[in-house]
């Protein structure tokens, strides 16, 4: 079960093929406007870093329950599940072009409509007429497809999930061909507004908290890379950057949801926070 990594700073480590995220087996709860003014009183006591980055930019970029644009319904859960699969491995334009065009081909957009649909339609590049097809790659369209069937069948339900803990959820999902820790716990973070959630499988979350923490350097004494698929190799997600992330991100609990939010709006915004030491 274990996979060589390359050699880092002189050590050859081990990891695993699948590595299990660090959730909660207590009562599920929901992060309300409430609990994230609660939330940021507990993350700027617990951290200095934190406290500048909240007292710069507020907290106008961590979503909550009262002000997410999705409904929490069954076919509410449906779409979170399937743009979460969409957008594995795509950039953000392209994934909102094929959402754009399958919510355009399944109407209303609900597991039995999406079952309904043509697999031509939904994978193809253009028909005859140079109408565009959703464009799905064939396996998406299969793992989208099993979803779907799943919520049919009540196999999955939107009751079932939400009286899950964090553990119990992602694994009920991750059970869902197509569905891993990534794509979950962007649904328990997004979708079901958890807020102990910690997205190690990020790229952008990893990479904010390497370089605002200075992980980097900890982990093999080099200084950040600047592209992307430098930015993976030099910060992959192993059981050695997760235990560095761990280290500092333990006082953040039971709040990580929020600062996996203020680290996308850092990087995307990179001039709203300086750190003058």
């Amino acid at each position: 079960p274990w996979l060589k990594m390359k050699k880092i700073g002189g050590v050859e480590g081990v990891v695993p093929r699948k590595l299990a995220y660090d959730l909660g087996t207590g009562a599920p709860a929901q992060l309300d406007r409430a609990l994230l003014h609660k939330a940021a009183r507990h993350l700027c006591q617990a951290d200095p870093l934190l406290k500048i980055l909240i007292t710069r930019i507020g907290l106008h970029c961590v979503p909550t329950r009262e002000g997410s644009s999705t409904e929490l319904t069954e076919n509410g859960a449906f779409l979170s599940l399937v743009k979460g699969v969409v957008f594995q491995m795509i950039s953000v334009q392209c994934g909102n072009a094929i959402m754009q065009r399958m919510l355009a081909t399944v109407t209303p957009f609900t597991p039995a409509a999406l079952l309904a649909v043509a697999e031509l339609r939904m994978c193809g590049g253009q028909d005859k007429e140079g109408n565009k097809h959703v464009g799905l790659s064939g396996s998406k369209y299969g793992f989208i497809k099993g979803i779907a069937s799943a919520f049919v069948s009540g196999e999955v339900s939107l009751k079932q999930l939400v009286g899950l803990s964090d553990r119990d959820c992602c694994q009920r999902l991750c059970a869902l061909k197509g569905i891993g820790e990534w794509t979950a716990g962007v649904f328990m973070l997004h979708f079901l507004n958890r807020p102990d959630i910690m997205l190690y499988g990020d790229l952008t979350v990893r990479i904010a908290l390497r370089d605002l923490f200075s992980l980097s350097s900890r982990l093999h004494g080099s200084a950040p890379a600047h592209t992307k698929v430098a930015d993976a190799e030099d910060f992959p997600d192993t059981h050695a950057t997760r235990h560095l992330i761990d280290e500092v991100a333990e006082k953040w609990r039971p709040y990580r949801t929020v600062v996996n939010h203020l680290m996308w709006h850092y990087k995307e915004n990179p001039d709203s926070f300086y750190v003058v030491g």
